[in-house]
C-alpha cells in the first residue's frame, strides 16, 4: 500500500537560526533566510512574507502531489508558528485568514510532472503549476476561472 509523505515547506529560504517574533508569551518561532535577503522582523511583516512566499513552496509540492504526499507549511513546526489563522490578540505566523491558494479549486492531475532541464510543469484540472530548480522566486501557479 505504501507509506504517505508529509512535506513541510518553510516561507522562503529557510535555514538556521530559528528566531523568536513577539513578545514572551505572545510569539511564535521562525527560519532565518539564507542569503542577503533578511527574513521580516515585525509579527505583521512575517504574515505577509508567509503570504506572499507561498508559492515558492505550493507549486513544488503540486509537481510532486499525490493521494499520499501532504504539505505542511508553516515557519516552524508549533500551531502557533503559522499552521492556522491568528485569533485576535494572539501572534502567530500566519495571516488572520486562511491561504486563498488553499481553498481555490484544483481537480485532479491530468498526467504526470514534466521536465524540461530545470523546468517542471504540471497540469491539473484547474490550475498549470511551475518550477524552476535554480530560481524558486520563479515559481508560480495559474489558476483556470
Amino acid at each position: 500500500a505504501g507509506h504517505s509523505i508529509i512535506i513541510h515547506a518553510f516561507p522562503g529560504p529557510a535555514t538556521t537560526p530559528f528566531n523568536f517574533v513577539g513578545t514572551h508569551g505572545n510569539g511564535f518561532l521562525i527560519a532565518s533566510w539564507a542569503g542577503p535577503e533578511k527574513v521580516p522582523a515585525d509579527p505583521d511583516a512575517v504574515r505577509k512574507a508567509a503570504s506572499s512566499r507561498l508559492v515558492e513552496s505550493l507549486a513544488p509540492f503540486l509537481i510532486v502531489a499525490n493521494e499520499r504526499v501532504f504539505l505542511s507549511y508553516a515557519w516552524f513546526y508549533n500551531v502557533e508558528d503559522g499552521y492556522i489563522p491568528c485569533k485576535a490578540g494572539v501572534e502567530c505566523g500566519m495571516p488572520s485568514e486562511w491561504y486563498p491558494e488553499f481553498t481555490r479549486p484544483l481537480g485532479p492531475p491530468k498526467g504526470p510532472a514534466l521536465r524540461n532541464g530545470t523546468i517542471w510543469t504540471r497540469e491539473f484540472e484547474h490550475a498549470s503549476a511551475f518550477v524552476d530548480l535554480r530560481d524558486r522566486t520563479a515559481s508560480r501557479i495559474t489558476w483556470s476561472g
